[in-house]
């Protein structure tokens, strides 16, 4: 992500809500967005994220993948609201905690996914971050 310093004086830092990690770029897009800032995707860079890199190693921990599930939940009910982040957002967030990528390295689809490691003992995750939604 490439800001300008101007923009952190105009609409303040991360929100440190979403604190340690995850989602905290996608908020921050967001709310430049609505401060009417020009936000920019470039979808076919190439970047290297060494702490992705050490989750593919060791793989994903069940502590993580609740923080990643939750913050998503929280920037999606705060931008998009109660009801499409129940019935979009929320059907998106159960299927994560029962599939996960092959290959970390490709995009989803189909063909590259499969089913987590014991998956039902991941709706725990599920049923805490639900709480969220229903603040």
């Amino acid at each position: 992500m490439l800001i300008k310093t101007g923009l952190i004086k105009s609409i303040g830092p991360l929100d440190e809500g979403l604190s340690p990690f995850y989602q905290d770029d996608v908020e921050y897009s967001f709310r430049a967005k609505k401060f009417g800032y020009k936000v920019v995707y470039v979808g076919d860079s190439k970047v290297i994220h060494l702490q992705s890199y050490s989750f593919r190693k060791r793989g994903i921990s069940d502590k993580n993948l609740y923080l990643a599930l939750r913050n998503s939940l929280i920037v999606s009910k705060k931008y998009f609201g109660f009801f499409r982040t129940s019935f979009i957002g929320l059907p998106i967030i159960m299927l994560t905690c029962i599939f996960e990528r092959s290959d970390k390295t490709l995009g989803f689809s189909i063909k590259n996914l499969k089913v987590r490691k014991n998956p039902f003992a991941k709706f725990w995750i599920l049923i805490k971050i639900m709480k969220y939604l229903f603040r």
